[in-house]
């Protein structure tokens, strides 16, 4: 199943003066994904035209923006985002967070930020990748600070072109000034097994068919050694 996404949540407009951390992590069938914003005060940005730009209760879900009068209430039926602000002398940070079935997360709140992003939900692995024209915001956002990409997971990766792995996170910078990049990792799925691969149906069926032909052959040779065994007794009597 491939189920084609826009994998990152930038949340507001207020961007100029802005820096991202973005942080996915993906298990088998689930994604916990933290968005962070850093805005720096300074005359242009001041503390309270950056307090002003982020809305108290974000929707994580698309599909429920049209039932929003107002973003600082809650509106019955809608799934938020879980927002932390914390303001420091120089610096403000909100952080973005929610949890998704791997099947829901196309429904993600997001923006466009690339012109196109999947997940390969497969068999046995997952697949995240983006296209090579980098991220769409730099054209629009001039003053947009570093935007960093960070995955975690448990599973085993496969292959991966991240910038950096540190720490178990596979890493991604886009800049500006260094943009013409893309996202690309494959894992490897983990039953509750402990890791064992899940075995397609053609497998499944060509292993089950190499085991019935295995009994077959025990059972002919165990027949045929107590044939002979029977037929040695019989001359041995008969000789006696």
């Amino acid at each position: 199943m491939k189920i084609k996404i826009l994998i990152f949540v930038l949340l507001v407009s207020f961007l100029t003066g802005c820096t991202v951390d973005v942080e996915l992590k993906v298990s088998s069938n689930s994604i916990s994904e933290k968005v962070q914003f850093i805005n720096y005060i300074d005359e242009e940005h001041t503390e309270e035209s950056i307090l002003k730009s982020f809305k108290k209760y974000e929707p994580n879900n698309i599909n429920d923006l049209s039932k929003i009068v107002d973003y600082e209430e809650k509106a019955s039926g809608v799934s938020y985002y879980d927002r932390e602000q914390e303001v420091y002398n120089t610096f403000i940070k909100n952080t973005y967070s929610s949890e998704y079935k791997l099947s829901d997360y196309n429904y993600s709140r997001t923006l466009k930020v690339f012109k196109e992003a999947s997940i390969v939900d497969g068999i046995d692995y997952i697949e995240i990748s983006t296209d090579k024209n980098g991220l769409m915001l730099y054209n629009t956002y001039s003053d947009l600070g570093d935007i960093k990409v960070a995955i975690k997971t448990d599973l085993t990766v496969i292959d991966n072109n991240a910038d950096d792995v540190k720490d178990g996170s596979y890493i991604w910078h886009f800049s500006k000034n260094d943009n013409q990049r893309n996202i690309y990792i494959k894992m490897k799925k983990n039953n509750s097994n402990g890791g064992v691969i899940t075995v397609n149906r053609p497998e499944r069926e060509l292993m089950d068919g190499n085991l019935q032909t295995l009994y077959l052959t025990l059972v002919l040779l165990a027949f045929g050694l107590i044939v002979a065994l029977f037929s040695t007794f019989l001359i041995k009597v008969a000789s006696s």
